[in-house]
Protein backbone atom coordinates (compact mmCIF):
# COMPACT_ATOMS: atom_id res chain seq x y z
CA UNK A 1 0.00 0.00 0.00
CA UNK A 2 1.51 3.24 -0.48
CA UNK A 3 2.80 5.58 1.80
CA UNK A 4 0.06 8.57 1.47
CA UNK A 5 -2.83 6.31 0.61
CA UNK A 6 -6.50 7.28 2.28
CA UNK A 7 -7.85 4.61 3.85
CA UNK A 8 -11.42 5.56 4.78
CA UNK A 9 -12.44 3.60 7.78
CA UNK A 10 -16.50 2.54 8.50
CA UNK A 11 -17.89 4.01 11.64
CA UNK A 12 -20.45 3.59 12.98
CA UNK A 13 -22.13 7.00 13.52
CA UNK A 14 -23.52 8.41 16.61
CA UNK A 15 -26.93 7.42 18.14
CA UNK A 16 -28.58 6.09 20.30
CA UNK A 17 -31.74 3.72 19.49
CA UNK A 18 -32.92 3.59 23.12
CA UNK A 19 -33.66 7.21 23.14
CA UNK A 20 -35.08 7.28 19.98
CA UNK A 21 -37.46 4.50 20.89
CA UNK A 22 -38.85 6.52 24.50
CA UNK A 23 -39.16 9.52 22.08
CA UNK A 24 -41.70 8.03 19.37
CA UNK A 25 -43.21 6.13 22.13
CA UNK A 26 -44.18 9.26 23.94
CA UNK A 27 -44.86 11.24 20.44
CA UNK A 28 -47.37 7.99 20.12
CA UNK A 29 -49.69 8.06 23.52
CA UNK A 30 -49.21 11.49 24.57
CA UNK A 31 -50.69 14.69 22.55
CA UNK A 32 -48.76 17.23 24.68
CA UNK A 33 -45.55 15.11 24.07
CA UNK A 34 -46.57 14.91 20.35
CA UNK A 35 -47.12 18.53 19.32
CA UNK A 36 -43.66 19.68 21.42
CA UNK A 37 -41.38 17.42 19.56
CA UNK A 38 -42.90 17.80 16.20
CA UNK A 39 -42.10 21.29 16.62
CA UNK A 40 -38.31 19.89 18.22
CA UNK A 41 -37.51 17.34 15.88
CA UNK A 42 -37.38 16.52 12.48
CA UNK A 43 -37.58 12.95 10.89
CA UNK A 44 -34.23 13.11 9.29
CA UNK A 45 -32.57 13.37 13.19
CA UNK A 46 -33.68 9.74 13.71
CA UNK A 47 -30.75 7.14 12.56
CA UNK A 48 -33.26 4.26 12.51
CA UNK A 49 -35.02 4.05 9.04
CA UNK A 50 -38.18 2.38 10.10
CA UNK A 51 -37.58 5.79 13.31
CA UNK A 52 -37.63 8.19 10.27
CA UNK A 53 -40.88 6.58 9.16
CA UNK A 54 -42.37 6.44 11.73
CA UNK A 55 -42.10 10.28 12.97
CA UNK A 56 -42.99 11.60 9.60
CA UNK A 57 -46.22 9.50 9.89
CA UNK A 58 -46.94 10.92 12.92
CA UNK A 59 -46.41 14.21 11.94
CA UNK A 60 -48.49 13.75 8.76
CA UNK A 61 -50.99 11.98 10.97
CA UNK A 62 -51.28 14.91 12.92
CA UNK A 63 -52.24 17.25 9.52
CA UNK A 64 -54.70 15.15 8.24
CA UNK A 65 -57.09 15.11 11.98
CA UNK A 66 -57.81 17.39 14.13
CA UNK A 67 -55.31 18.67 16.99
CA UNK A 68 -57.41 16.51 19.11
CA UNK A 69 -57.38 13.62 17.69
CA UNK A 70 -55.02 10.58 19.63
CA UNK A 71 -53.37 8.33 17.94
CA UNK A 72 -54.90 4.70 18.85
CA UNK A 73 -54.10 0.96 17.08
CA UNK A 74 -57.26 1.07 14.79
CA UNK A 75 -56.95 4.98 13.47
CA UNK A 76 -53.09 5.20 13.20
CA UNK A 77 -52.33 1.77 11.22
CA UNK A 78 -55.54 2.52 8.77
CA UNK A 79 -53.60 5.69 8.46
CA UNK A 80 -49.99 3.86 7.99
CA UNK A 81 -52.24 1.05 5.58
CA UNK A 82 -53.91 3.74 3.17
CA UNK A 83 -50.22 5.53 3.28
CA UNK A 84 -48.51 2.12 2.66
CA UNK A 85 -46.08 3.17 5.49
CA UNK A 86 -46.74 0.29 7.95
CA UNK A 87 -44.37 -2.02 6.77
CA UNK A 88 -41.64 0.93 6.56
CA UNK A 89 -42.64 1.67 10.17
CA UNK A 90 -41.31 -1.68 11.46
CA UNK A 91 -45.20 -2.94 11.52
CA UNK A 92 -48.17 -2.79 13.83
CA UNK A 93 -46.48 -5.21 16.77
CA UNK A 94 -43.38 -2.81 16.68
CA UNK A 95 -45.57 0.51 16.81
CA UNK A 96 -47.32 -0.93 20.09
CA UNK A 97 -44.21 -2.05 21.62
CA UNK A 98 -43.07 1.40 22.12
CA UNK A 99 -45.63 1.93 24.62
CA UNK A 100 -43.28 0.30 26.71
CA UNK A 101 -40.40 2.31 25.45
CA UNK A 102 -41.71 5.34 27.00
CA UNK A 103 -43.05 4.65 31.13
CA UNK A 104 -42.55 8.61 31.69
CA UNK A 105 -44.28 10.24 28.74
CA UNK A 106 -43.56 14.00 30.63
CA UNK A 107 -39.56 13.39 29.76
CA UNK A 108 -40.67 13.07 26.54
CA UNK A 109 -37.85 16.27 25.69
CA UNK A 110 -35.24 14.94 27.74
CA UNK A 111 -34.98 11.77 25.37
CA UNK A 112 -35.56 14.18 22.43
CA UNK A 113 -32.31 15.81 23.17
CA UNK A 114 -30.62 12.99 23.26
CA UNK A 115 -31.73 12.23 19.75
CA UNK A 116 -31.40 15.90 19.19
CA UNK A 117 -27.77 15.41 19.89
CA UNK A 118 -26.69 12.54 17.90
CA UNK A 119 -28.26 13.77 14.76
CA UNK A 120 -25.94 17.26 15.14
CA UNK A 121 -22.71 14.52 15.82
CA UNK A 122 -23.64 12.48 12.39
CA UNK A 123 -24.17 16.38 10.60
CA UNK A 124 -20.44 17.75 11.82
CA UNK A 125 -18.94 14.39 10.91
CA UNK A 126 -21.02 14.33 7.58
CA UNK A 127 -19.78 18.01 6.69
CA UNK A 128 -16.24 17.45 7.46
CA UNK A 129 -16.42 14.10 5.28
CA UNK A 130 -18.01 16.03 2.27
CA UNK A 131 -15.20 18.96 2.83
CA UNK A 132 -12.25 16.70 3.10
CA UNK A 133 -13.22 14.44 -0.16
CA UNK A 134 -14.07 17.82 -2.06
CA UNK A 135 -10.47 18.86 -0.88
CA UNK A 136 -9.23 15.42 -1.96
CA UNK A 137 -10.36 16.27 -5.28
CA UNK A 138 -8.54 18.42 -7.98
CA UNK A 139 -11.36 19.44 -9.79
CA UNK A 140 -13.43 21.18 -6.81
CA UNK A 141 -12.61 24.94 -6.41
CA UNK A 142 -10.92 25.36 -3.01
CA UNK A 143 -12.55 28.32 -2.12
CA UNK A 144 -16.07 26.63 -2.68
CA UNK A 145 -15.54 23.62 -0.31
CA UNK A 146 -13.97 26.46 2.36
CA UNK A 147 -17.07 28.76 1.81
CA UNK A 148 -19.49 25.60 1.85
CA UNK A 149 -17.82 24.33 4.57
CA UNK A 150 -17.98 27.64 6.71
CA UNK A 151 -21.48 28.05 5.36
CA UNK A 152 -22.51 24.46 6.96
CA UNK A 153 -20.98 24.62 10.11
CA UNK A 154 -22.11 28.21 10.90
CA UNK A 155 -26.13 26.68 10.25
CA UNK A 156 -25.24 24.02 12.71
CA UNK A 157 -24.46 26.15 15.31
CA UNK A 158 -27.60 27.10 15.37
CA UNK A 159 -29.44 23.99 15.06
CA UNK A 160 -31.76 22.53 17.03
CA UNK A 161 -32.46 26.00 18.95
CA UNK A 162 -35.43 26.97 17.35
CA UNK A 163 -37.68 26.06 20.66
CA UNK A 164 -35.06 28.75 22.63
CA UNK A 165 -35.80 31.52 20.33
CA UNK A 166 -39.34 32.02 21.87
CA UNK A 167 -38.83 34.12 25.21
CA UNK A 168 -41.95 35.54 27.74
CA UNK A 169 -40.85 38.68 27.39
CA UNK A 170 -42.17 40.08 30.63
CA UNK A 171 -38.37 39.60 32.52
CA UNK A 172 -36.90 41.09 28.50
CA UNK A 173 -38.53 43.80 29.16
CA UNK A 174 -38.21 44.59 32.64
CA UNK A 175 -34.08 43.64 32.04
CA UNK A 176 -34.27 46.27 28.85
CA UNK A 177 -35.94 48.90 30.39
CA UNK A 178 -33.22 48.74 33.45
CA UNK A 179 -30.51 48.82 30.29
CA UNK A 180 -31.94 52.00 28.17
CA UNK A 181 -32.83 54.15 31.91
CA UNK A 182 -28.81 53.30 32.79
CA UNK A 183 -27.45 54.31 29.32
CA UNK A 184 -29.66 57.49 29.50
CA UNK A 185 -28.35 58.22 32.87
CA UNK A 186 -24.63 57.23 32.11
CA UNK A 187 -24.60 59.28 29.51
CA UNK A 188 -23.65 55.92 27.28
CA UNK A 189 -24.05 56.27 23.20
CA UNK A 190 -22.58 52.45 21.93
CA UNK A 191 -21.93 53.70 18.44
CA UNK A 192 -18.85 54.15 16.72
CA UNK A 193 -18.43 57.73 15.48
CA UNK A 194 -17.53 58.90 12.73
CA UNK A 195 -16.06 62.20 14.37
CA UNK A 196 -18.27 64.57 11.91
CA UNK A 197 -20.92 66.37 13.69
CA UNK A 198 -23.79 65.88 11.64
CA UNK A 199 -23.55 62.46 10.94
CA UNK A 200 -22.74 61.45 14.70
CA UNK A 201 -25.91 63.14 15.57
CA UNK A 202 -28.17 62.14 12.82
CA UNK A 203 -27.16 58.40 12.73
CA UNK A 204 -25.34 57.97 16.26
CA UNK A 205 -22.66 56.68 15.12
CA UNK A 206 -22.47 52.96 12.72
CA UNK A 207 -23.73 50.22 14.92
CA UNK A 208 -23.51 47.02 15.43
CA UNK A 209 -24.96 44.65 12.34
CA UNK A 210 -25.55 47.78 10.01
CA UNK A 211 -24.81 47.50 6.64
CA UNK A 212 -24.08 51.01 5.45
CA UNK A 213 -23.45 52.56 1.97
CA UNK A 214 -21.19 55.59 0.90
CA UNK A 215 -21.69 56.70 -2.87
CA UNK A 216 -20.27 59.07 -4.55
CA UNK A 217 -19.02 59.76 -8.09
CA UNK A 218 -15.26 58.70 -9.29
CA UNK A 219 -12.91 61.46 -7.00
CA UNK A 220 -15.76 62.88 -4.82
CA UNK A 221 -13.91 61.84 -2.12
CA UNK A 222 -15.27 58.23 -1.06
CA UNK A 223 -11.83 57.03 -0.63
CA UNK A 224 -10.73 60.17 1.54
CA UNK A 225 -14.04 60.02 3.56
CA UNK A 226 -13.66 56.48 4.33
CA UNK A 227 -10.10 57.11 5.50
CA UNK A 228 -10.88 60.27 7.56
CA UNK A 229 -12.88 58.60 9.34
CA UNK A 230 -10.76 55.66 10.11
CA UNK A 231 -8.63 58.12 11.43
CA UNK A 232 -11.02 59.64 13.45
CA UNK A 233 -12.31 56.55 14.60
CA UNK A 234 -8.78 55.22 15.88
CA UNK A 235 -8.29 58.55 18.37
CA UNK A 236 -11.96 58.17 19.86
CA UNK A 237 -12.80 55.15 22.03
CA UNK A 238 -15.87 53.81 21.97
CA UNK A 239 -18.50 53.97 24.86
CA UNK A 240 -19.64 50.22 26.03
CA UNK A 241 -21.70 49.24 28.90
CA UNK A 242 -21.03 46.85 31.79
CA UNK A 243 -22.47 45.00 34.95
CA UNK A 244 -20.51 44.76 38.27
CA UNK A 245 -20.33 41.90 40.72
CA UNK A 246 -23.32 43.41 42.19
CA UNK A 247 -25.77 43.41 39.34
CA UNK A 248 -25.15 47.29 38.82
CA UNK A 249 -24.57 48.96 35.12
CA UNK A 250 -21.47 51.28 34.84
CA UNK A 251 -19.74 52.96 31.94
CA UNK A 252 -16.89 52.15 30.47
CA UNK A 253 -14.84 52.54 27.56
CA UNK A 254 -12.50 50.36 24.77
CA UNK A 255 -10.48 51.13 22.03
CA UNK A 256 -11.91 50.37 18.45
CA UNK A 257 -9.98 48.04 16.21
CA UNK A 258 -11.24 48.43 12.20
CA UNK A 259 -10.50 46.63 9.18
CA UNK A 260 -10.19 47.82 5.88
CA UNK A 261 -10.21 45.94 2.44
CA UNK A 262 -8.77 48.33 -0.27
CA UNK A 263 -9.49 46.62 -3.47
CA UNK A 264 -8.25 49.72 -5.12
CA UNK A 265 -4.62 50.75 -4.12
CA UNK A 266 -1.87 49.37 -1.92
CA UNK A 267 -1.32 49.49 2.23
CA UNK A 268 1.44 51.77 1.47
CA UNK A 269 -0.23 54.15 -0.66
CA UNK A 270 -3.29 53.74 2.41
CA UNK A 271 -0.67 55.10 4.78
CA UNK A 272 0.98 57.61 2.41
CA UNK A 273 -2.96 59.61 2.92
CA UNK A 274 -3.20 58.68 6.30
CA UNK A 275 0.31 60.11 6.92
CA UNK A 276 -0.86 63.16 5.32
CA UNK A 277 -4.54 63.74 6.60
CA UNK A 278 -2.29 63.11 9.84
CA UNK A 279 0.37 65.69 9.41
CA UNK A 280 -1.24 68.34 7.85
CA UNK A 281 1.99 67.77 4.87
CA UNK A 282 0.52 67.92 1.08
CA UNK A 283 0.07 64.24 0.19
CA UNK A 284 1.64 65.06 -3.24
CA UNK A 285 4.85 65.88 -1.36
CA UNK A 286 5.04 62.51 0.59
CA UNK A 287 3.54 60.31 -2.73
CA UNK A 288 6.16 61.69 -4.84
CA UNK A 289 8.80 62.34 -2.47
CA UNK A 290 9.69 65.54 -2.74
CA UNK A 291 9.95 66.07 0.91
CA UNK A 292 13.77 67.81 0.89
CA UNK A 293 16.89 66.65 2.21
CA UNK A 294 17.08 68.93 5.15
CA UNK A 295 16.27 67.41 8.39
CA UNK A 296 14.96 70.87 9.84
CA UNK A 297 12.19 71.11 7.22
CA UNK A 298 9.00 72.33 8.62
CA UNK A 299 7.13 69.28 6.49
CA UNK A 300 9.56 66.49 7.67
CA UNK A 301 9.14 67.29 11.39
CA UNK A 302 5.76 67.63 10.95
CA UNK A 303 5.79 64.02 9.09
CA UNK A 304 7.44 62.14 11.08
CA UNK A 305 6.16 63.22 14.29
CA UNK A 306 2.63 62.63 13.32
CA UNK A 307 3.73 59.53 12.19
CA UNK A 308 5.45 58.66 15.71
CA UNK A 309 1.91 59.30 17.49
CA UNK A 310 -0.12 57.01 14.84
CA UNK A 311 2.31 54.47 15.79
CA UNK A 312 0.49 54.10 19.20
CA UNK A 313 -2.91 53.50 17.24
CA UNK A 314 -1.66 51.81 14.62
CA UNK A 315 -1.61 48.44 15.76
CA UNK A 316 -5.82 48.84 15.58
CA UNK A 317 -5.95 49.18 12.00
CA UNK A 318 -5.95 45.93 9.68
CA UNK A 319 -5.29 46.22 5.86
CA UNK A 320 -6.20 43.65 2.85
CA UNK A 321 -5.10 45.22 0.04
CA UNK A 322 -5.29 42.79 -2.79
CA UNK A 323 -7.25 43.80 -5.83
CA UNK A 324 -8.84 40.78 -6.60
CA UNK A 325 -11.41 39.22 -4.09
CA UNK A 326 -14.42 37.68 -4.38
CA UNK A 327 -17.06 38.06 -1.92
CA UNK A 328 -15.82 34.15 -0.51
CA UNK A 329 -12.35 35.54 0.22
CA UNK A 330 -13.84 38.88 1.58
CA UNK A 331 -16.23 36.75 4.11
CA UNK A 332 -13.37 34.39 4.85
CA UNK A 333 -11.43 37.00 6.07
CA UNK A 334 -13.56 39.41 7.86
CA UNK A 335 -14.22 36.29 9.68
CA UNK A 336 -10.40 35.37 10.40
CA UNK A 337 -10.13 39.41 11.63
CA UNK A 338 -13.31 38.85 14.10
CA UNK A 339 -11.84 35.70 15.25
CA UNK A 340 -8.23 36.52 16.00
CA UNK A 341 -8.31 39.92 16.21
CA UNK A 342 -12.08 40.94 17.37
CA UNK A 343 -12.64 43.67 15.09
CA UNK A 344 -15.84 46.88 15.56
CA UNK A 345 -15.80 47.70 12.34
CA UNK A 346 -15.02 46.74 8.81
CA UNK A 347 -14.72 49.59 5.77
CA UNK A 348 -14.57 47.74 1.93
CA UNK A 349 -13.53 50.00 -0.68
CA UNK A 350 -15.23 49.46 -2.89
CA UNK A 351 -18.30 47.38 -4.01
CA UNK A 352 -17.74 47.20 -7.55
CA UNK A 353 -14.56 46.09 -7.56
CA UNK A 354 -15.30 42.96 -5.78
CA UNK A 355 -14.46 39.99 -8.24
CA UNK A 356 -18.32 39.41 -9.03
CA UNK A 357 -17.39 36.90 -11.60
CA UNK A 358 -15.30 34.98 -8.77
CA UNK A 359 -17.96 35.29 -6.41
CA UNK A 360 -20.72 33.87 -8.62
CA UNK A 361 -19.01 31.31 -10.68
CA UNK A 362 -21.30 27.69 -10.26
CA UNK A 363 -24.48 29.97 -10.85
CA UNK A 364 -25.98 31.15 -13.78
CA UNK A 365 -26.73 34.68 -12.35
CA UNK A 366 -25.28 37.77 -14.70
CA UNK A 367 -25.74 41.65 -14.24
CA UNK A 368 -27.96 42.98 -11.68
CA UNK A 369 -28.64 39.56 -9.57
CA UNK A 370 -25.15 39.07 -9.86
CA UNK A 371 -24.56 42.35 -7.96
CA UNK A 372 -27.54 41.36 -5.50
CA UNK A 373 -25.93 38.38 -4.47
CA UNK A 374 -23.35 40.36 -3.24
CA UNK A 375 -24.84 42.92 -1.79
CA UNK A 376 -27.17 40.21 0.05
CA UNK A 377 -24.24 38.68 1.35
CA UNK A 378 -22.47 41.77 2.74
CA UNK A 379 -25.48 42.14 4.55
CA UNK A 380 -25.53 39.04 6.10
CA UNK A 381 -21.82 38.98 7.40
CA UNK A 382 -22.49 42.21 9.23
CA UNK A 383 -25.79 40.06 10.51
CA UNK A 384 -23.33 37.03 11.23
CA UNK A 385 -20.03 39.02 12.81
CA UNK A 386 -22.48 41.53 14.94
CA UNK A 387 -20.16 44.62 13.60
CA UNK A 388 -20.85 47.18 11.20
CA UNK A 389 -19.62 47.28 7.84
CA UNK A 390 -19.13 50.23 5.61
CA UNK A 391 -18.81 49.73 1.70
CA UNK A 392 -18.21 52.47 -0.92
CA UNK A 393 -20.27 52.64 -3.70
CA UNK A 394 -20.37 54.79 -6.98
CA UNK A 395 -23.14 56.43 -8.44
CA UNK A 396 -24.12 56.84 -12.02
CA UNK A 397 -23.52 59.62 -14.08
CA UNK A 398 -26.86 61.24 -13.73
CA UNK A 399 -25.91 62.38 -10.30
CA UNK A 400 -24.00 64.97 -11.90
CA UNK A 401 -26.80 66.58 -13.19
CA UNK A 402 -28.50 66.99 -10.20
CA UNK A 403 -28.91 65.85 -6.25
CA UNK A 404 -28.59 62.26 -6.01
CA UNK A 405 -31.15 59.76 -5.23
CA UNK A 406 -31.02 56.22 -4.72
CA UNK A 407 -32.26 55.92 -7.54
CA UNK A 408 -28.63 57.17 -8.56
CA UNK A 409 -27.29 53.73 -7.15
CA UNK A 410 -24.73 51.95 -9.45
CA UNK A 411 -24.42 47.77 -10.06
CA UNK A 412 -28.30 46.92 -8.17
CA UNK A 413 -31.15 48.50 -7.03
CA UNK A 414 -30.53 45.38 -4.12
CA UNK A 415 -27.96 47.82 -2.87
CA UNK A 416 -30.88 50.82 -2.01
CA UNK A 417 -33.11 47.55 -0.55
CA UNK A 418 -30.54 46.10 1.95
CA UNK A 419 -28.57 49.32 3.13
CA UNK A 420 -29.46 49.82 6.82
CA UNK A 421 -27.96 53.59 5.97
CA UNK A 422 -26.80 55.08 2.89
CA UNK A 423 -24.61 58.38 2.75
CA UNK A 424 -23.72 59.89 -0.65
CA UNK A 425 -21.39 62.48 -1.23
CA UNK A 426 -22.72 65.06 -3.81
CA UNK A 427 -20.10 67.84 -5.38
CA UNK A 428 -22.19 70.34 -6.83
CA UNK A 429 -19.07 72.32 -8.52
CA UNK A 430 -19.49 69.08 -11.00
CA UNK A 431 -22.95 69.98 -12.08
CA UNK A 432 -22.21 71.13 -15.82
CA UNK A 433 -24.60 73.96 -15.48
CA UNK A 434 -22.79 75.24 -12.62
CA UNK A 435 -18.97 74.62 -13.48
CA UNK A 436 -17.97 78.14 -14.97
CA UNK A 437 -20.19 80.37 -12.84
CA UNK A 438 -18.43 78.03 -9.97
CA UNK A 439 -15.00 78.05 -11.50
CA UNK A 440 -15.14 82.13 -11.13
CA UNK A 441 -16.58 82.51 -7.82
CA UNK A 442 -13.89 80.08 -6.00
CA UNK A 443 -11.25 81.51 -3.66
CA UNK A 444 -7.75 81.17 -4.18
CA UNK A 445 -6.73 79.90 -1.12
CA UNK A 446 -8.11 78.96 2.17
CA UNK A 447 -6.92 78.59 5.73
CA UNK A 448 -8.00 75.73 8.35
CA UNK A 449 -7.88 75.64 12.01
CA UNK A 450 -6.39 72.82 13.59
CA UNK A 451 -7.16 72.10 17.50
CA UNK A 452 -3.92 70.00 17.55
CA UNK A 453 -1.45 72.09 15.34
CA UNK A 454 -0.45 75.68 16.66
CA UNK A 455 -2.21 78.43 14.30
CA UNK A 456 -3.75 77.93 10.93
CA UNK A 457 -2.67 75.50 7.68
CA UNK A 458 -2.65 76.65 4.40
CA UNK A 459 -4.60 74.87 1.62
CA UNK A 460 -4.55 75.22 -1.62
CA UNK A 461 -7.43 73.15 -2.33
CA UNK A 462 -10.89 72.97 -0.74
CA UNK A 463 -14.24 71.34 -1.96
CA UNK A 464 -17.61 71.72 -0.23
CA UNK A 465 -19.03 68.36 -0.36
CA UNK A 466 -22.58 67.79 0.70
CA UNK A 467 -22.92 64.40 2.89
CA UNK A 468 -26.48 63.34 1.99
CA UNK A 469 -27.89 60.54 4.35
CA UNK A 470 -30.33 59.12 1.85
CA UNK A 471 -31.83 56.24 3.38
CA UNK A 472 -31.65 55.68 7.51
CA UNK A 473 -33.50 52.36 8.40
CA UNK A 474 -33.67 52.94 12.04
CA UNK A 475 -33.68 57.45 12.20
CA UNK A 476 -33.63 60.35 9.89
CA UNK A 477 -32.78 61.38 6.63
CA UNK A 478 -30.98 64.66 5.96
CA UNK A 479 -27.98 66.54 4.68
CA UNK A 480 -25.30 68.83 5.88
CA UNK A 481 -21.85 69.88 4.22
CA UNK A 482 -18.16 68.39 5.12
CA UNK A 483 -14.88 70.43 3.01
CA UNK A 484 -12.69 68.04 1.47
CA UNK A 485 -9.00 69.32 1.74
CA UNK A 486 -7.77 68.31 -1.48
CA UNK A 487 -3.68 68.89 0.26
CA UNK A 488 -4.57 66.39 2.73
CA UNK A 489 -7.05 64.30 0.89
CA UNK A 490 -8.87 64.52 4.72
CA UNK A 491 -12.35 65.63 5.19
CA UNK A 492 -13.42 67.99 8.32
CA UNK A 493 -15.80 70.02 9.17
CA UNK A 494 -16.71 73.57 7.25
CA UNK A 495 -16.35 75.51 10.49
CA UNK A 496 -12.96 75.06 10.26
CA UNK A 497 -11.94 76.41 7.39
CA UNK A 498 -11.45 80.59 7.13
CA UNK A 499 -11.83 81.59 3.11
CA UNK A 500 -8.74 84.08 2.38
CA UNK A 501 -9.31 87.39 -0.23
Amino acid sequence: MPKNAVVDKIIELPHDINAEQATLGAALFSLTARDELIDYLTPDDFYEEAHKELFKAISDFKDYNSESTAIDRVTFGNFLRREGALEKCGGIAYIESLSESSPVPSNAMSYAKIVKENSLRRKVIMAADNARLHSLSPTDDIEDTIEEGVSTFTDLQTYGTSTDEFYNVSNIARQLQNKIEAMNDLGVNTGIKTGFQYLDNKIGGFKESQYVIVAARPSCGKTAFALSCISNILNMPMDIIKKDENGKYFKTQKDIKVGFFSLEMPCEDILKRIFSMRSLVPYSLIAQNKLGTNKDDKNRVDLFNAVKQFYSVSSRLFVYDSSNMSIQNIKAAARKLKRQEDVDILFIDYFSRIDAQASIKNTRMQGFEMWGYISRQLKSLSADLKIPIVCLAQLNREAEKSKPTLANLRDTGAIEQDADIVIMLHNPERNEENQESQDEMRPRRWQYNEPQFPGSVDVQKVTRIQTIISKHRNGETGSSELCLLGDFVRFVEPESITEVS
